[in-house]
C-alpha cells in the first residue's frame, strides 16, 4: 500500500509543487530546493532574509524538518528568528513537504553552533579561520593529525 501511495505521490508531485510556489509568491516569501555539488538546500527566503532548512528525506519522500536549523537567519547572518516568526516558517515549511507526498516529522534536537565548531576545532589542536558570512575554513593533514 505504501508503494502505490508513493508512486501515485510522485506522479503529482510538480502539480502540487507549482500550486505551491503560485501559493508562496502570493504570500510574499519562497522556498527553494539547491544542488550544491553533492549536497541539496533547503532554503526559506522572505523580505530580504534567508534562512536555510535542514532536511532529511527516506526513500518514500517523508522528510524530518531540524527546527534547530532555521532559529537564526544566515542573511542577515545570526540575527534570531523571532519566536512568531519561527511558529509562521514551521508552519510554511510543513506546508511545502506535505507537496512531496510523504509524512512530514519536526525533530526538535539543538544542533551544534560555530562556537562548538570552533571550541572542538581548538581542543584538538587544528588551526582555523573565521571566513565572512561565519564561515569557518580549516584544514587537516590526516598524517599530522594521527601524530596528535
Amino acid at each position: 500500500m505504501k508503494l502505490i501511495q508513493f508512486l501515485k505521490g510522485v506522479r503529482n508531485l510538480n502539480r502540487r509543487l507549482e500550486a505551491e510556489e503560485r501559493r508562496q509568491a502570493n504570500e510574499g516569501y519562497r522556498i527553494w530546493r539547491e544542488n550544491a555539488g553533492p549536497e541539496t538546500y533547503t532554503i526559506y527566503e522572505e523580505e530580504g532574509r534567508a534562512a536555510d532548512i535542514l532536511v532529511q528525506f527516506n526513500i518514500w519522500n517523508d522528510v524530518i524538518v531540524f527546527t534547530d536549523s532555521f532559529r537564526k537567519w544566515n542573511k542577515p547572518y545570526g540575527e534570531e528568528v523571532s519566536a512568531l516568526e519561527f511558529v509562521k516558517i514551521k508552519n510554511r515549511v510543513a506546508r511545502y513537504f506535505d507537496c512531496w507526498g510523504g509524512e512530514v516529522t519536526f525533530d526538535e534536537t539543538v544542533l551544534p553552533t560555530d562556537d562548538d565548531l570552533k571550541a572542538d576545532l581548538e581542543k584538538a589542536g587544528i588551526p582555523y579561520e573565521e571566513l565572512e558570512g561565519g564561515v569557518i575554513h580549516y584544514s587537516v593533514d590526516i598524517d599530522e593529525n594521527r601524530k596528535r
